[in-house]
């Protein structure tokens, strides 16, 4: 398999994360999983064994793989994560706290997370511009 059809396959892989999976998870588990990013709260070490384990689970493993995965990446959840906050597990109920290592290893990954934001901002923006331009020499060559 080739480089580019390895990433389509994880682009849909990601898209039918976000749009299938992690709405099962949300209606599965109305308390522990939130999409509302601002809502979103550190989850229990280890709470993708307990959803293999329910019995009232639908998803495979690489689909809750690719969920967790995609929930856990984002923005919101990575703000959620700052040390001794309160982890929760599927009834949404205390299971430990975050470590300082955890909170630091987020902190990393939101600067990273808004590095690559600022990016596709300056990008959009210098498209945006060349497309002006692009049109004011047409006008001008027409």
């Amino acid at each position: 398999m080739s480089d580019s059809q390895t990433r389509k396959k994880n682009q849909q892989r990601s898209r039918r994360a976000r749009e299938e999976w992690l709405p099962a998870l949300i209606d599965r588990y109305p308390e522990t999983f939130f999409e509302d990013p601002k809502a979103r709260k550190p989850l229990k070490v280890g709470i993708h064994k307990d959803i293999l384990a329910d019995e009232g689970n639908q998803l495979a493993s690489y689909q809750l793989t690719s969920a967790l995965r995609w929930y856990t990446g984002a923005l919101g959840y990575q703000l959620s994560i700052k040390a001794e906050a309160e982890r929760i597990d599927l009834a949404g109920q205390s299971a430990g706290q975050v470590s300082a290592e955890d909170a630091k290893a987020a902190a990393e990954k939101v600067a990273a997370i808004r590095e690559r934001m600022k990016g596709a901002r300056e990008r959009k923006e210098q498209d945006q511009r060349s497309d002006r331009w692009m049109k004011k020499l047409s006008k001008i060559t027409t």
